[in-house]
């Protein structure tokens, strides 16, 4: 987290690729903290963990001052969420949860860095 005047600037641990991209598809996510607490909200650009100039998942959010141990939940990613992710300079995809009446669901979990690996041939290769 950095602040730049009024507004907040925060790092999360995904990407765009790992979303379809709003500059694309001209929608809104909403994104919101999981801990409740009633302070104050603060404009809040919420980027990704890249280098990618465009990797943004929320601009102008409005968000409370955030604590690295929060948690943030990246809403209305839609039915494309998972179908047009990517392992964008070789990430892991994030686990997947379904919001329903309150409930929350587990529907995909979390990818590491083995399930990168796992159809990776390894040998020994002899040179030419």
């Amino acid at each position: 987290m950095k602040w730049q005047g009024n507004k907040q600037i925060v790092g999360v641990d995904t990407t765009i690729s790992n979303l379809s991209v709003l500059s694309v598809h001209r929608g809104y996510r909403e994104i919101v903290s999981w801990q409740k607490n009633s302070e104050q909200l603060y404009v809040t650009d919420v980027c990704g963990n890249t280098t990618y100039s465009r990797d943004y998942l929320g601009k102008n959010c409005q968000l409370p001052a955030l604590k690295n141990d929060y948690i943030l939940a990246i809403l209305d990613v839609g039915a494309y969420g998972f179908a047009m992710s990517s392992h964008f300079l070789h990430r892991p995809l994030p686990a997947e949860v379904l919001l329903e009446d309150n409930r929350h669901f587990l529907i995909r979990h979390r990818e590491n860095y083995d399930t990168l690996l796992t159809n990776q041939i390894f040998s020994n290769f002899q040179k030419a």
